[in-house]
C-alpha cells in the first residue's frame, strides 16, 4: 500500500519539526548537550501532544553518530535505520498489550545485554498505566538501578494511574495541548505541501474539534481531503459534513428560538439533527461550549481563548444575552449532558431541556420555580386564613347586636293587662300588626341582603379578581403552561372600567411583552370564564406599589362592607321603634 496517512508522513523526526512543547525540546537539547542523561523519563499529557514523538527523537539523537546542534543528523547509519524502525537499540513497547507480569521479566532480563549498535539501549513504553500492579512490582528494581547504557521513557495520558514508587524513580515532562493558532498553521503547511487549497474558516473548525491535538487534526484533514474531488477547494460546507459538526448558524437560529420562546422552531432544529444523523451528545457539548464563548466574549470581548464560535458570530449573538442567563444555561445543560449518559433516548433529553429553558427563563430553572410557587401557595394560605378570622369575628359582633335588638323588642312588645276585654282585644290586634311589620320588614332585609350580593358579584373589583387568581393561574396551566409561565410572574394591581392591570416587576419586563404580544387574547379568554367580559392591560410596577395597593384596596372593602352593614341595621330599628327612639353613637366599627 502506497498511501500513507498524514499524521504518519508528517510525524517530527527533528526536533525543530515539532508544534509546541517548547520546555520539553529545550530541557532535553540541554540534557544532550551536557550529557546530563537520566536513566528514567515520564512523559505525559493529552493524546496527540507529542509524547512518542518526542521520545523517538530523543532517543534517535542519543544514538546518532554526528549530532548537529544536539539534533539527529539524519544521514547516518543509524539514523536511517531508526527511520526505517529496523534499529535494534530503540525498542517501542505497548503496555496496554503487553501488560503482563511475564512481559516485564522477559524486558528485565534483556536488559542485561549491552546495545548491539549504538550508545543506549532505549526503551519507550507507551501507555505505561494500563501495567498491571505485578508488572510495576517486577520493573521497580530495574527502574530505579538500570546498567548505564539503559534509558527507560515511560508515556502515558494518565499519570495518575502510576504507583507513587515509579513517579519518583523518573524525571517528568508534562505536555500541553497546542494552541489553534498553532495548528491551524501547520495544517496549512500541509495543504500547500499538496498543492492544495481550503479556507481559513475550514482549517479553524479542524483545529477547534481536535482539543489540541496535532494528531487528531491531521487525521481530520486527511478524512475532508477524501471528501473532496479533484481540484476542489477544502469549505466549511465539507468539514462540518464529514465531521457530523452543527454549524454557527445552526447555533444562532437555535439560542434567538431559545430567546424568543418559540418552541416549534427548537423542534424544527432538533428534527433536522436528528435527520442528519447528528449525534446529540456531540451537539450538547458544542452548544455548552458556544454558550462559554459567549459568555468569555461579553466579560473580556474579542479573545482567542474561543473554543468554538467565531468572533463575529459571537459577537452578533452576545448581546441578546446576560451574564446571568448563560451561566444558568450552562450549569442547566451540562446537568443534562449528565443524564444523558444513561438515557437511551437522548433526542428527549434535548428536547425537554430546551422545554424547560423556555418556561422557566430568567430564572434559576426547576428549583427556583418550585421555590416560588410554594412561597406564593403559602402566603396565600395565610390571607385566607387571616380572612376567614376577619369574617367571623364581623359575623358575631351582628348576630350579638341582633340578639340585643331581640330581647328590646320581645320587653316592648309585652301587652299591658288590663281587665278592659276591649282594651286586650285592641292590644292583640295592635300586636298582631307588630308582628305583620316584624315578618314584612324582615323580608324587605333578605331581598335586600340578597340584592346586596348580587351586586357585589355584578361589581368587579380587585378582592374578587385576586380571591379568584389561583383558580384562573390552574385553569391557564391547563390550556397552555407557556403562558401559565409567564402570567406566574404578573400580579393583579387595579380593575377599572372592566379593564384588569397585570402588574409585572422591572426584573420580569421580558415576561410583560411575551404576554402581550402572544398570550394576552388566551388569558382574557380564561378570565372570561370566571368574570365574564373583561380586558387585560400589562404594566411594570414597583413592588412597593404594588403592596401599597393591594392593602388599600382591602381596606376600602372593608369599610364599604361595615358601613352597609350597619346602615341596614339602623334602617330595621327606626322602621321598628321609630325613628326618634334610635340614636346611632358609634358608627364607625
Amino acid at each position: 500500500m502506497d498511501y500513507q496517512a498524514l499524521y504518519r508522513q508528517w510525524r517530527p523526526k527533528y526536533f525543530r519539526d515539532l508544534v509546541g512543547q517548547e520546555h520539553v525540546v529545550t530541557t532535553l537539547k540541554n540534557a544532550i548537550s551536557q550529557s546530563r542523561i537520566s536513566h528514567a523519563y515520564l512523559f505525559s499529557g493529552p493524546r496527540g501532544t507529542g509524547k512518542t514523538s518526542v521520545a523517538k527523537v530523543f532517543a534517535k539523537a542519543l544514538n546518532c553518530d554526528h549530532s548537529q546542534d544536539n539534533e539527529p543528523c539524519g544521514q547516518c547509519s543509524r539514523c536511517i535505520e531508526h527511520d526505517r524502525g529496523t534499529f535494534m537499540d530503540i525498542l517501542e513497547i505497548d503496555a496496554a498489550s503487553n501488560r503482563g507480569i511475564d512481559e516485564i521479566r522477559e524486558i528485565r532480563d534483556h536488559v542485561a545485554y549491552s546495545p548491539s549498535e549504538g550508545n543506549y539501549k532505549v526503551y519507550i513504553v507507551d501507555e505505561v498505566h494500563m501495567l498491571t500492579t505485578e508488572a510495576f512490582n517486577a520493573l521497580l528494581k530495574t527502574l530505579e538501578e538500570p546498567p548505564d547504557y539503559v534509558i527507560f521513557i515511560l508515556a502515558t495520558t494518565e499519570p495518575h494511574k502510576l504507583p507513587m514508587t515509579v513517579l519518583s524513580r523518573c524525571q517528568r515532562f508534562d505536555f500541553y495541548r497546542l494552541s489553534t493558532s498553532k495548528i491551524e498553521k501547520q495544517l496549512q503547511n500541509v495543504i500547500d505541501s499538496k498543492n492544495l487549497s481550503a479556507t481559513k474558516e475550514s482549517l479553524s473548525i479542524i483545529a477547534k474539534k481536535s482539543d489540541g491535538g496535532m494528531r487528531d487534526a491531521l487525521s481530520l484533514l486527511d478524512q475532508s481531503l477524501s471528501f473532496l474531488g479533484s481540484g476542489e477547494q477544502l469549505k466549511v460546507d465539507h468539514v462540518l459534513e464529514v465531521t457530523g459538526t452543527v454549524s454557527e448558524d445552526t447555533f444562532y437560529d437555535l439560542l434567538m428560538a431559545l430567546k424568543e420562546g418559540d418552541l416549534a422552531q427548537i423542534l424544527n432544529i432538533v428534527q433536522q439533527l436528528s435527520d442528519s444523523g447528528k449525534d446529540f451528545g456531540q451537539f450538547l457539548n458544542d452548544l455548552i461550549v458556544y454558550l462559554r464563548d459567549l459568555l468569555l466574549f461579553k466579560l473580556k470581548g474579542p479573545s482567542d481563548q474561543l473554543l468554538w464560535g467565531s468572533v463575529d458570530s459571537v459577537k452578533k449573538l452576545h448581546k441578546y444575552f446576560t451574564k446571568d442567563e448563560l451561566i444558568s444555561m450552562i450549569d442547566f445543560l451540562s446537568e443534562k449532558q449528565q443524564a444523558m449518559k444513561w438515557s437511551q433516548n437522548r433526542r428527549l433529553i434535548v428536547e425537554m431541556a430546551f422545554y424547560r429553558i423556555i418556561n422557566k427563563y430568567n430564572t434559576s430553572f426547576e428549583a427556583e420555580y418550585k421555590e416560588k410557587e410554594t412561597k406564593q401557595k403559602n402566603n396565600e394560605e395565610t390571607n385566607d386564613k387571616s380572612l376567614k378570622v376577619q369574617q367571623t369575628t364581623s359575623i358575631e359582633s351582628v348576630e350579638s347586636e341582633n340578639k340585643e335588638n331581640a330581647k328590646l323588642q320581645d320587653q316592648s312588645s309585652l301587652p299591658k293587662q288590663t281587665d278592659d276585654q276591649s282594651n286586650k282585644n285592641n292590644d292583640s290586634s295592635k300586636l298582631s300588626r307588630e308582628d305583620s311589620d316584624i315578618q314584612q320588614s324582615e323580608t324587605k332585609k333578605d331581598k335586600m341582603t340578597e340584592q346586596q350580593e348580587a351586586t357585589v358579584q355584578n361589581d368587579l373589583n380587585l378582592k374578587i379578581v385576586t380571591e379568584q387568581w389561583d383558580a384562573v393561574l390552574e385553569k391557564l396551566k391547563q390550556r397552555k403552561v407557556t403562558a401559565h409561565a409567564l402570567v406566574f410572574e404578573g400580579k393583579p394591581v387595579d380593575v377599572k372600567e372592566n379593564t384588569l392591570y397585570l402588574g409585572f416587576k422591572k426584573l420580569h419586563k421580558l415576561h410583560k411583552e411575551r404576554v402581550e404580544q402572544k398570550e394576552k387574547g388566551l388569558l382574557e379568554e380564561v378570565l372570561s370564564e370566571f368574570f365574564g367580559d373583561i380586558k387585560v392591560k400589562c404594566i411594570i410596577v414597583e413592588e412597593t406599589d404594588l403592596s401599597k395597593q393591594n392593602t388599600k384596596q382591602g381596606n376600602d372593602h372593608k369599610g364599604n362592607s361595615q358601613n352597609e352593614e350597619m346602615d341596614d341595621l339602623t334602617g330595621i330599628a327606626k322602621q321598628k321603634f321609630g325613628p326618634d327612639k334610635v340614636e346611632i353613637y358609634n358608627k364607625q366599627i
